[in-house]
């Protein structure tokens, strides 16, 4: 599976962050661009910053996981 996300700086204020969450949770509700999508061959699916806090955590663990039995963690 391939994923995309936007992300923005760590510093970037709660404000901002709050705005962004709010137009892009708008944007993937939006017919026309869940049809491009899937046109594409892509599924949109919304995660707010806490999903994709813990998409990126078992995303982590995972990699981590097999790097170490293909031992190229070391």
């Amino acid at each position: 599976n391939i994923w995309m996300g936007l992300f923005a700086p760590a510093a970037t204020p709660q404000p901002i962050v709050q705005r962004l969450t709010r137009a892009i949770a708008e944007a993937s509700r939006k017919p026309a661009l869940r049809a491009a999508l899937e046109r594409s061959g892509m599924i949109a699916e919304y995660g707010d910053p806490a999903r994709v806090r813990e998409l990126l955590l078992q995303e982590h663990a995972s990699v981590a996981d097999l790097a170490q039995k293909v031992d190229l963690g070391s």
